[in-house]
């Protein structure tokens, strides 16, 4: 048997550095990314990567706030003595009112908004300086070409 209360302790005494060595290969994997977009022709690898690392910071953030929900969720189900089913009630409730979908999804569209359309734009107009892209601005998650 594992004694789990030993090896959490341990990972929190080591959590630092723990969380020093996986920054360490992300920023690695960060310039391994940017060199290979670089090299296949893409523009602005830089802030290709940059854009890639907010969206994951912003999602990761919204993961963050219904983890903490869940929690919140929990705490009142344990301080209101709740049976399981009653328990399943809250979390139904919970998840009913969570706007995780609605907060993905508009993180997803202003990435495109503020990047990636603005990228493919100019990457066209250095392949092609005649040809115009199509513009898909102030559409919403539907409407977007690959959401259908």
């Amino acid at each position: 048997m594992y004694d789990y209360q030993k090896i959490a302790k341990a990972l929190i005494r080591n959590a630092d550095e723990i969380v020093t060595a996986i920054d360490r290969y992300i920023a690695k994997k960060d310039e391994d990314l940017k060199k290979t977009l670089k090299a296949e022709g893409y523009t602005n690898p830089d802030g290709t990567v940059d854009a890639i690392n907010d969206l994951e910071e912003t999602v990761a953030g919204i993961l963050a706030d219904q983890q903490q929900d869940l929690l919140n969720t929990l705490k009142e189900a344990e301080e209101a003595g709740d049976t399981g089913e009653q328990l399943k009630k809250r979390i139904d409730t919970m998840l009913e009112n969570d706007s995780i979908q609605d907060d993905v999804t508009d993180a997803a569209v202003s990435m495109y908004d503020d990047t990636v359309e603005p990228l493919a734009t100019e990457y066209i107009q250095e392949v092609e300086p005649d040809m115009q892209g199509e513009s898909h601005r102030g559409l919403k998650h539907g409407e977007l070409p690959w959401a259908n």
